[in-house]
């Protein structure tokens, strides 16, 4: 994301049973009345590796990505490494997702698609802490799993590897130290 416009979703979750990881994410296209030239960061975009033009490009629009989120996330509760931010990110996209609908009285014409999953006010990575408590991990084992789940799926600044990354630390970490369930 740069300035002050999300540009980009993603999520992953984790089956603890077959330890299957579901990811996926997508560019977002700007809405039509937003300039992107005064909040464009290029050092945002070297670290992201996602170009301004990739957006009207290659993005999908927030009633797209609304649609989908409902579809790939119904049901299930949202963690993020960064809670407060994503947030209003989500917002943003949510707000966006209007669809007119023509006459309705009191809504002006807009109807908004409803979210069928719950965003936490939580960070995903104190989630992960507490859990590795709660799961009998030590320190060390904990730093070590951290690194490990660093190895498999690294960090890279982008919405899907990131996430992926979290799905996997997850899922070792729910496992417990020694891989019991």
């Amino acid at each position: 994301m740069f300035g002050g416009l999300p540009i980009e979703i993603g999520w992953a979750f984790a089956d603890p049973v077959s330890g299957e990881i579901t990811s996926e994410s997508h560019l977002i296209k700007p809405p039509p009345h937003c300039n992107l030239g005064p909040v464009w960061d290029p050092d945002a975009e070297k670290l992201h590796k996602i170009a301004r033009e990739e957006l009207y490009a290659h993005g999908r629009t927030p009633i797209e990505i609304a649609g989908r989120m409902n579809k790939a996330l119904g049901g299930r509760e949202l963690f993020s490494d960064h809670p407060l931010d994503d947030e209003r990110w989500w917002f943003m996209i949510w707000q966006a997702s209007g669809v007119s609908m023509g006459t309705t009285g009191d809504l002006e014409g807009i109807c908004t698609i409803e979210p069928t999953f719950e965003l936490r006010q939580l960070n995903a990575q104190n989630v992960i802490a507490r859990l590795a408590i709660k799961r009998g991990w030590d320190g060390a084992g904990f730093d070590a799993a951290k690194a490990e789940a660093a190895r498999i799926a690294p960090i890279k600044h982008r919405a899907e590897a990131d996430a992926r990354h979290l799905a996997v630390l997850w899922l070792m970490i729910s496992r417990g130290p020694h891989g019991r369930g």
